[in-house]
């Protein structure tokens, strides 16, 4: 009982603290204001970060039915780690939005790891909204997020990305985010976790529009490339299920 209450009470505390973030001038400016000081180039536009309600709305349906289940084992790790990723992202947007760019990478970074400890406990190939979703939802938007705060903190300190002009060190980076969604796409069957990076690079196009188009057309090829991954691993995932019955 007292794990399903801690449980309850860090995903209250991570929602109210991710809004308020987004209304409010917490340390003098509010997320999108301090997102917005710096040009980052892989930086989404700003509806993009709405897929947060959505992954908080996840979340409430996890909680709702781990009620509905026995408390195991399992269950108590599962709920300990995920409380463990929440403190981490209140952390997070404290370090944040008090200019401790590099520190607030490494706690997303932590919390990424946790993560990947929490995605091991579930199945390889079962995608369901009151199992593995919300945590591929979740890590999925994590990484990008922890992708975003190195190239904002890297900005911030006047680092020059071994000498690379913007535009290629942007590229470069969404490639890097393409391997690891296409990874989890092909090994894992998770379908939603690419989606997560489609519905990303698709903002970062969105918001570089013509200004930055090598960055803009790279970032909508990588969603196509990871889109047709995504189709022809359902494909395959069908033709296997159709010959092993």
């Amino acid at each position: 009982m007292l794990t399903r209450l801690l449980l309850i009470l860090s995903l209250l505390a991570v929602s109210i603290v991710n809004i308020l973030a987004d209304v409010l001038p917490f340390h003098g400016g509010s997320t999108n204001e301090i997102v917005n000081r710096l040009p980052i180039l892989i930086m989404p536009a700003y509806y993009t970060f709405f897929i947060r309600l959505a992954i908080i709305s996840a979340f409430i349906y996890w909680v709702y039915r781990s009620f509905q289940s026995e408390i195991n084992a399992t269950f108590q790790t599962r709920a300990l780690l995920l409380i463990g990723i929440w403190i981490l992202n209140l952390g997070h947007l404290m370090l944040w939005h008090n200019d401790f760019y590099m520190y607030s990478t490494l706690s997303l970074l932590l919390a990424l790891l946790i993560h990947y400890l929490l995605y091991l406990t579930y199945d390889k190939h079962i995608n369901q909204w009151g199992g593995r979703i919300p945590i591929s939802l979740s890590f999925g938007w994590t990484f990008l997020m922890m992708m975003f705060d190195f190239n904002y903190a890297i900005t911030w300190h006047n680092w020059s990305a071994f000498g690379l002009s913007d535009p290629l060190w942007a590229v470069i980076m969404l490639t890097i985010a393409t391997a690891f969604a296409l990874h989890f796409v092909y090994h894992y069957t998770d379908i939603p976790l690419g989606l997560v990076f489609i519905w990303t690079f698709v903002g970062i196009a969105m918001k570089n529009g013509f200004e930055e188009l090598f960055v803009s057309v790279a970032a909508l090829f990588l969603s196509a490339v990871i889109f047709g991954f995504i189709v022809w691993v359902k494909q395959f995932k069908y033709k296997l299920e159709s010959i092993a019955r």
